[in-house]
């Protein structure tokens, strides 16, 4: 599903997972939060428009972890997944008042 999201506008992506997880609540807000959160960031700090913002390329790492706690051996590895999205925006000049004529 994330790979989905590639060269798409945000809000796109906002609605493919608003419709694709209608039926898992869960997996649908946590991945709208860790969606959300760049994206506030960049609208606060850099007054970027929501409208363009866009998914520009995902990265999904897949690595194997020793989990400590279930066995004495190292041979129990757990699959731990580094996501990375990366985001492209454009910036618009700021809007000049006209001087007036006289």
């Amino acid at each position: 599903m994330l790979n989905n999201f590639q060269s798409k506008y945000f809000y796109h992506v906002i609605d493919d997972i608003m419709h694709s997880l209608e039926s898992r609540p869960i997996e649908r807000d946590n991945l709208l939060a860790i969606i959300y959160s760049p994206i506030l960031y960049l609208q606060n700090n850099f007054s970027i428009d929501f409208f363009d913002i866009w998914v520009d390329e995902v990265y999904i790492n897949q690595e194997s972890r020793v989990n400590k706690f279930l066995a004495e051996n190292s041979s129990n590895f757990e699959p731990f997944n580094y996501i990375t999205i990366k985001l492209l925006y454009t910036t618009k000049l700021p809007v000049k008042k006209p001087e007036p004529l006289w």
